[in-house]
């Protein structure tokens, strides 16, 4: 009979990978994750955003007993994490970005990195069926370029981009596109942007940034003229059994007299800012959210921007919401991808969802290509016949 440590080595199977308990595990784990992802089961929720958004809250006030957290896998089922520096349950590949600079971070796992576990140093079941973990970034990296670009400099430079960029081709390009879809743009109340990335570096200003911002505050002013200018839409009505519906005074901004801000509110989410880009956001109204609050804040009444992310963030958004807009420059994980720990005649997976959403829910409309805002694709959601 052969021994406990033979039958877990013992030979390869037909795809050349170790005949092993953990692979055999990892094949079954792999194709039920497949399978959950064909059948469009949602692998990030609000609820289970919100819920380690709390426990991140607890951890930095010192209040998260015993530095475990505890977050669901796409099975429903609770993976305790301990949250030590220089361990990790998974290995976070990815370029030296800006929430590694510090931590704890939450670490995104796009759907090749599930499939494949090539994230886990040590493969665990429950552990692999994580859509996302927080992690401490490991030691040695850095050092970082601080930028030593001071306020009135990067100002200066913002400015002079809003400036052209009013009257830039993109730009007019943009409008028009948007202006052609007033039904679906009329409620929007946040534009969220992603991954627009840090206006400096040491001495260096870069303007590719710089642009990427100010691109986010040319949409406010473009919905906010479409806004003004488009019909009056039910779903701005008063819901049933307010205040207001019941013909009862309510207390506006508008009745005591203060100015009313309309426009939609701006909100960007980057790890990699530092605090002279917060300053400069905060300058020009751009609300600057940590990791996962500017997620919680998409709905379907949303425009999203998203500027070549290292998180899978067109997955997450997809799961989340149905923005009114999308504004994307990217990487797309699919449509067709079979990972790599996966013998032959396993499921695969049958296409990028947000790929079949776009195509699906979308109207794609291309914009012409820049060096600074890279191959950007704008898709607006298509208006629902009644």
């Amino acid at each position: 009979m052969a021994s406990a440590q033979g039958s877990n080595h013992g030979g390869t199977g037909g795809h050349g990978l170790p005949v092993t308990i953990d692979s055999i595990n990892a094949g079954l784990t792999c194709a039920e994750i497949l399978g959950k992802y064909n059948q469009g089961d949602a692998f990030f929720t609000k609820d289970a955003l919100q819920r380690v958004l709390s426990q991140l809250d607890d951890l930095k006030a010192g209040k998260l007993k015993d530095n475990k957290m505890y977050i669901p896998n796409i099975k429903g089922f609770e993976v305790e994490i301990d949250l030590q520096p220089g361990t990790a349950i998974f290995i976070d590949g990815r370029c030296h970005h800006g929430d590694r600079r510090e931590g704890p971070y939450i670490y995104y796992r796009s759907l090749q990195r599930m499939a494949d576990y090539a994230d886990m140093p040590d493969f665990g079941r429950q552990k692999a069926f994580l859509s996302f973990a927080v992690l401490y970034p490991p030691p040695g990296l850095g050092p970082f370029p601080v930028p030593s670009v001071t306020f009135k400099e990067l100002s200066e430079a913002f400015n002079e981009r809003a400036q052209t960029w009013d009257t830039s081709e993109h730009h007019q390009q943009l409008q028009k596109h948007l202006e052609a879809h007033p039904a679906v743009l009329h409620n929007v109340k946040k534009i969220v942007a992603f991954a627009c990335g840090t206006m400096a570096t040491g001495a260096t200003i870069i303007q590719r940034t710089v642009l990427q911002h100010v691109m986010v505050l040319g949409l406010q002013k473009i919905i906010t003229k479409i806004q003004a200018t488009a019909p009056t839409s039910p779903s701005k009505l008063p819901p049933p059994d307010t205040e207001e519906s019941k013909g009862k005074a309510v207390d506006t901004e508008e009745s005591k007299g203060k100015a009313v801000d309309t426009r939609p509110q701006l909100i960007a989410q980057d790890p990699a800012y530092w605090p002279v880009d917060k300053q400069m956001l905060a300058a020009a109204n751009i609300t600057v959210m940590d990791d996962p609050r500017a997620l919680l804040e998409v709905t379907n009444d949303s425009v999203v921007v998203s500027i070549d992310a290292n998180a899978p963030i067109e997955h997450i958004i997809i799961d989340l919401a149905r923005p009114a807009a999308i504004i994307w420059s990217g990487l797309m994980h699919g449509p067709h991808v079979r990972p790599t720990n996966v013998p032959l005649g396993w499921p695969i997976i049958k296409a990028s969802r947000f790929h079949e959403v776009l195509r699906d829910e979308y109207t794609e409309l291309k914009l012409q290509p820049n060096n600074d805002l890279r191959n950007m694709v704008l898709y607006v959601r298509k208006e629902v016949s009644k």
